[in-house]
């Protein structure tokens, strides 16, 4: 019989590429492989960890996105630093790699109200204009770090449901959104990123400079019925984050 704690604990592994890309750091970090020396081929770390040619590859790919090594084709990788030089990088090749996002990291919500919609709000929502919904907004935090990564609001209509006064409250609204977005409540996400300025609001909070560069990540969840469950709006500091996503043929 399947243990549920244990099939628990096997969806919350990070993926197989992310575990030897970051066995591969720890090397780097410890001196193994010291800046400007070559790491292992994709060939030998199929050997070494037992893995197939699109995992090893995978792994490279998440390094040289940290700004850790340089790849150039029949010269190898090469090591360029011993420590990430993004602030947070994000591989996403499911959803259920989305949402382990949330489980990686910490959301802290700093108010939470009543708004009514407006043009842009009503074409995220699906909704008319003037409609009133819920706005949560916060800081989202790597775990075991007090400095923010990114500023988000999260938008949700009434569903005349046992978790519509959670969202309402600052205190609970972290749990309805974390009983919302189980991979088993949902069909489908809806994901769009744009280049945009970061504004006063954003730059106090993150505190850094307003007007720099940023990408603002749209996700739309959508329920088994089809219902659109709530939108999360997510501006990242474009210098401090990196969004990669792995194609990986099947078989």
């Amino acid at each position: 019989m399947i243990n549920p704690q244990s099939l628990k604990k096997a969806r919350n592994r990070p993926p197989r590429f992310e575990q030897i890309a970051k066995q591969l750091l720890h090397a780097v970090q410890s001196g193994e492989f010291p800046v400007g020396s070559l790491l292992p081929t994709e060939k030998e770390l199929c050997v070494q960890f037992s893995t197939s040619r699109h995992t090893a590859r995978a792994a490279l790919k998440y390094l040289q996105t940290l700004g850790v090594i340089s790849r150039k084709q029949g010269s190898g990788s090469t090591v360029q630093a011993a420590e990430a030089q993004v602030k947070y990088n994000q591989f996403v090749q499911s959803i259920e790699d989305l949402l382990e996002y949330g489980e990686s990291t910490h959301f802290k919500i700093l108010s939470s109200q009543h708004i009514l919609t407006d043009d842009y709000l009503s074409n995220l929502l699906d909704c008319e204009t003037l409609v009133d919904c819920v706005c949560l907004r916060g800081l989202r935090f790597e775990n075991q770090s007090s400095t923010p990564f990114c500023s988000s609001e999260i938008y949700r209509l009434p569903h005349a449901d046992a978790s519509d006064p959670q969202f309402e409250n600052t205190e609970q609204a972290i749990f309805a959104i974390i009983d919302e977005l189980q991979l088993d409540h949902i069909s489908r996400v809806e994901q769009n990123i744009t280049a945009v300025p970061l504004n006063d609001f954003q730059a106090r909070a993150l505190q850094i400079t307003s007007g720099i560069p940023a990408m603002r990540i749209v996700r739309r969840y959508f329920g088994l019925r089809g219902e659109l469950l709530l939108v999360a709006v997510s501006t990242h500091p474009g210098e401090y984050y990196t969004y990669s996503t792995t194609f990986v043929q099947p078989g």
